[in-house]
């Protein structure tokens, strides 16, 4: 989530950028200033363009707070998080810092062209809705069965697929001793592993779509997991724990 939060932010400035930069080319072109004066008035706004989507950029930074789960969850932490700063910036440099309504002008069309790039980013997240009531570190009890097939009783909600693929990450992660051997897998040691499916459970709190793809990975056929269990004396558990995996991940698909 780490990674995308911040891959948004750069995609965020330099869209930004270049949108900043067309409207003052266009703004500059409008009052029709001399070839020299021009160029001058050119390199100024590149220069303007730059500072103000950097400064705006350094106020946005707060966004990476949402990888902890408890300000994403709640809307208006994630809210102040997002644009909190951007916004700040924007309104305190148009009304109180700048000089001049041509100065104001420059940093307002740098900050609603960076909010508004930054909001539509906001709005590919996952939503945390379906979320909030999945206990995804709550450990598995031994009676812990798959129950997704019509006619249990239950109804089959994202909410409950991702709870049964939470405890089928801790089985998996249970199995995963400091004394495992980890020879065929791609890791030198066991205690990295189990970093990773600590890692893939945090980001099914956050971004599922993400980190179930991660998993898909993780239990792919002669991939980590299946060497492992070959490896320690547990392969027939896991043929089973990847079959219901599969078929979590085939019904979390129909509704991500």
């Amino acid at each position: 989530m780490n990674s995308k939060l911040l891959r948004n932010l750069c995609l965020t400035f330099g869209l930004s950028l270049f949108c900043t930069g067309v409207i003052y080319y266009c703004w500059f072109y409008a009052q029709q200033r001399g070839f020299e004066e021009g160029q001058d008035l050119t390199i100024l706004l590149a220069v303007g363009a730059l500072f103000n989507n950097a400064l705006i950029l350094l106020a946005s930074l707060p966004v990476l707070l949402l990888t902890k789960q408890a300000f994403f969850q709640n809307r208006r932490t994630r809210w102040l998080c997002y644009f909190g700063g951007p916004v700040l910036l924007t309104l305190l440099f148009t009304m109180v810092i700048m000089n001049g309504w041509e100065g104001r002008l420059q940093f307002l069309i740098a900050g609603l062209s960076f909010i508004g790039i930054h909001t539509y980013f906001y709005l590919q997240l996952p939503s945390p809705s379906f979320r909030d009531t999945v206990e995804m570190d709550a450990k598995p009890t031994q009676d812990s069965n798959l129950k997704i097939s019509p006619g249990t009783g239950n109804p089959v909600t994202p909410a409950l697929l991702l709870q049964e693929v939470s405890k089928i990450l801790w089985q998996v992660k249970e199995k995963i001793t400091d004394e495992s051997d980890v020879l065929w897998t791609s890791y030198d040691t066991p205690q990295q592993l189990r970093h990773d499916i600590e890692q893939y459970l945090s980001e099914l709190r956050v971004d599922c779509k993400e980190g179930l793809e991660k998993c898909k990975w993780l239990f792919a056929p002669t991939g980590t997991l299946q060497e492992h269990s070959m490896s320690n004396g547990w392969a027939e558990e896991y043929i089973s724990l990847a079959s219901q995996f599969d078929r979590l991940y085939d019904e979390l698909k129909k509704h991500l």
